[in-house]
């Protein structure tokens, strides 16, 4: 008589689970119903640690339109993800299904924010699409405009929300208090708490260019080269400091000869906030990064020689700085980051480059198809199932 493998005990599936990877795990519970019971039984149980992972590529796939349909009836509802570590693609398809027109805004986290047609932004982890938050709508930023407001849906869509984050309320970052947003033409800041109705402003009225949670801490910074740091623990967001980023972009800047000011991202690692200077020169696209850690004791920025063993991974929506363990042995101090290119038909695309941080050296270890030519932004995102 056949086995029925539906009907194993829980503690060996529980067993079976402990030793699975990410992708393993996805494929066991589409098995069968049981399996996906204990799998969100298994994940759902406040025992749960999640093993370590490092961020995966997610950027938009379109297919081919099927015949009597046309592309905008497919937007963004299928997404294609990459495994830096064995360099394999997979797909996702009908990620977004019951929403329309979807545009993705970032990744925080394992989660991913989008708006869709109505200009209505969610949370979705694509790991695991069951799991949706719905958020307030951008519209109660501006409550007093008028009914023109619905012509301009489409253009809120893709321009007024820039950047998004999300504050972990415990240390497995299984769940969200706070999502804060850079949005507008004048890039504002704005919060709302989960189960908030509205988003509510604050800051300055200067434009602010990115954003990050260390902490419980938010530290924002604007073009004036300060980081502003805002306390998030009370009702209302709360001003406590100003750091100076000045002296390490003039220290990286004549480093590489006074090469054009270099972007700057924030990364957030084990409670450190590190800044990372990424410069490439505009006529022979020479590439350095400069990367400082925060001294919280004295407010300043103290220069890193390398990665501590680590890993970072940076794009446009946000970067991440992990370790590196045994995934990705013997890329030790290797930085992933995305940079927008034009081919010889002018037309722009993204690709994935690898730079090693401690030889000073471009390494290019992206040599598969899956890396080239990505039209959209892609996003890095950590995979998880909750």
């Amino acid at each position: 008589m056949a086995a029925n493998w539906s009907e194993l005990h829980s503690e060996l599936v529980e067993l079976i689970l402990k030793r699975l990877g990410l992708v393993e795990k996805v494929q066991f519970k589409a098995v069968c119903s049981s399996w996906n019971v204990a799998m969100q039984s298994y994940t759902s149980s406040p025992t749960y640690i999640p093993l370590p992972q490092i961020p995966w590529l997610l950027f938009p796939n379109y297919p081919q339109p099927q015949q009597g349909h046309h592309y905008h009836e497919q937007y963004y509802c299928h997404m294609s993800l990459i495994n830096v570590e064995d360099n394999k693609l997979y797909n996702i398809k009908n990620l977004f299904k019951g929403f329309s027109k979807v545009l993705c805004l970032g990744t925080s986290y394992t989660w991913l924010m989008i708006l869709e047609k109505e200009a209505n932004p969610h949370l979705v982890n694509p790991f695991s699409p069951q799991l949706k938050i719905q958020l307030p709508s951008i519209e109660t930023l501006f409550m007093s405009c008028s009914s023109s407001l619905l012509l301009l849906k489409q253009l809120l869509r893709k321009m007024y929300i820039s950047k998004a984050i999300l504050v972990p309320d415990s240390f497995r970052n299984k769940s969200y208090s706070v999502v804060v947003i850079i949005f507008g033409l004048k890039r504002r800041l704005a919060f709302c708490k989960l189960g908030d109705s509205t988003w509510s402003q604050f800051g300055n009225d200067i434009c602010y260019d990115d954003i990050i949670c260390c902490n419980s801490m938010l530290y924002v910074f604007h073009s004036t080269t300060l980081v502003e740091v805002w306390d998030i623990r009370s009702d209302f967001p709360k001003k406590v400091l100003d750091l100076e980023l000045y002296t390490i972009i003039v220290e990286v800047k004549r480093e590489f000869s006074y090469l054009p000011r270099p972007k700057i991202n924030f990364v957030e690692s084990m409670g450190e906030l590190f800044a990372v200077l990424h410069i490439i020169g505009e006529d022979d696209g020479e590439i350095g990064f400069g990367i400082y850690k925060l001294d919280y004791g004295g407010g300043n920025w103290v220069r890193m020689e390398d990665l501590r063993g680590g890993a970072l991974f940076i794009s446009e929506n946000g970067s991440m700085l992990v370790t590196v363990g045994d995934f990705l042995k013997g890329r030790e101090d290797f930085i992933y980051f995305t940079v927008r290119e034009k081919d010889l038909d002018d037309e722009y695309y993204y690709n994935i480059k690898v730079y090693n941080f401690k030889d000073k050296i471009l390494v290019d270890k992206t040599d598969g198809d899956e890396y080239r030519r990505i039209v959209w932004p892609p996003l890095w995102i950590v995979p998880n199932l909750w």
